[in-house]
């Protein structure tokens, strides 16, 4: 079995705007819009999602009253495509194989401003269809047996095009969007805690990418069981009482959450896969769950600072960025003066000459989070921090967040000044 996964849906290249994703990770599927003259009447005036809201209510006014281009077709699960080279790797595909659609998403909060590609749906395909040279009064036949793909309207036949037909009892369009990419800006890439699957390249919207078995059983189990099904009996989970939540350690901003500050020793022993979790003290107003998020990359202090991806974690362009050590001389780093650590942190902040970065992350703030039945596992409002081993209970207790939140950031800090902050966080 093999898969491709393809960018469909309305981007800010091709309708001028991303859909939107919700706290709870539900979003809406908006097709982009037809770009050649068509016979459907599907509008984005006339159209509505799963919630009841027009599509129209989503998209730029300039967009509102133009034509649905409806591909793929989550109810009949059709997909076409009439463009080279896409068309061959369709045609590669064989019955039982999987198409994966992800689609740009924009949060609807005001706190996290950062886009990402979720995977939105699946085919398994069922069959592929090749058609040339074909007429309109070939339409009505094709519709009744294919359904309402949009090149099913074109008031000019495409003059090649391949279809996908997806099985009805296994293909689906989520109800929640699995995230697939991290959060950069103009180019982002897919989520390091996914290299296995065979790709880490640009998501833009492009060619499909080929993934093989290995990496279709991954994305498969990604889509079944979330972040935890990255959960094996190597992970371990690093739990702490955060003093203060300042939006410093660690930094949720820009992207990536980052603990580049304070707990020498868990930045010291985590890594690549291990999980963070910052609970609230049980002196903070704010109750729970401040964080949890996966480790994705370890650097140096030093190659923190010097990474291009990690600029805007500078304190000239966030006044809560972590990136404040860099080397002058052979082990001797120099602190950026910032307004959290003063020198007298140095020592402690320097112990451990490790940053851990977080692509994956559910940061929670000042709205924190109740842990529910999964309360016993930690010491609530102790100091210190735990490790906690169980793949079992590291498992479900990611599943518990993973399940009912998107990742990103959800409020501002606990222990920030929410009027005058706001400004960053919009």
């Amino acid at each position: 079995m093999k898969s491709l996964i393809l960018r469909v849906a309305i981007d800010k290249g091709c309708g001028g705007t991303l859909a939107p994703i919700k706290d709870d990770g539900s979003f809406s599927y908006i097709p982009i819009p037809e770009t050649v003259s068509t016979s459907t009447s599907k509008t984005y005036q006339n159209t509505i999602d799963a919630d009841g809201n027009l599509l129209s209510e989503f998209v730029p006014n300039k967009t509102k009253e133009m034509s649905l281009h409806l591909d793929p077709d989550f109810d009949a699960f059709s997909y076409g495509e009439p463009s080279r080279p896409k068309l061959a790797q369709l045609l590669s595909l064989e019955k039982g194989d999987k198409l994966f659609f992800y689609a740009g998403l924009q949060p609807t909060t005001i706190h996290d401003r950062y886009s990402r590609i979720y995977i939105i749906g699946f085919f398994v395909v069922e069959q592929v269809k090749y058609f040339s040279n074909l007429k309109i009064e070939d339409y009505e036949e094709l519709i009744k047996k294919y359904g309402n793909n949009a090149h099913f309207y074109r008031n000019e036949p495409d003059t090649e095009l391949v279809v996908v037909l997806g099985n009805k009892e296994e293909s689906k369009l989520l109800d929640r969007a699995v995230p697939l990419s991290d959060a950069g800006m103009n180019h982002p890439y897919t989520l390091p805690d996914l290299k296995d699957i065979g790709y880490t390249g640009s998501l833009l919207r492009a060619v499909g990418h080929k993934i093989n078995e290995e990496g279709t059983n991954i994305l498969n189990n990604w889509i079944d069981q979330g972040p935890a099904s990255l959960v094996d009996s190597s992970t371990s989970l690093f739990s702490y009482t955060m003093t203060s939540d300042s939006g410093f350690a660690p930094n949720p901003n820009n992207g990536y959450l980052t603990l580049a500050c304070c707990k020498p020793v868990i930045r010291k022993v985590a890594k690549v896969g291990d999980w963070l979790l910052g609970l609230h003290s049980k002196n903070s107003k704010s109750k729970g769950i401040c964080y949890l998020a996966r480790v994705s990359e370890t650097l140096s202090l030093d190659e923190y600072y010097r990474d291009k991806r990690f600029i805007n974690k500078h304190v000239i362009f966030d006044a809560d960025g972590d990136a404040i050590y860099q080397l002058k001389g052979v082990d001797k780093y120099e602190q950026t003066v910032n307004r959290h650590h003063g020198l007298d942190k140095l020592l402690s902040d320097t112990s451990s000459d490790r940053v851990l970065i977080c692509s994956l992350f559910y940061y929670f703030g000042r709205d924190g989070k109740n842990l529910g039945r999964h309360t016993n596992l930690f010491s609530l409002g102790l100091r210190g921090h735990q490790k906690i081993t169980s793949e079992v209970d590291i498992s479900s207790f990611v599943r518990s967040i993973s399940s009912k939140f998107r990742n990103g950031i959800h409020s501002v800090p606990a222990n920030i000044n929410y009027i005058n902050s706001l400004s960053k966080w919009c």
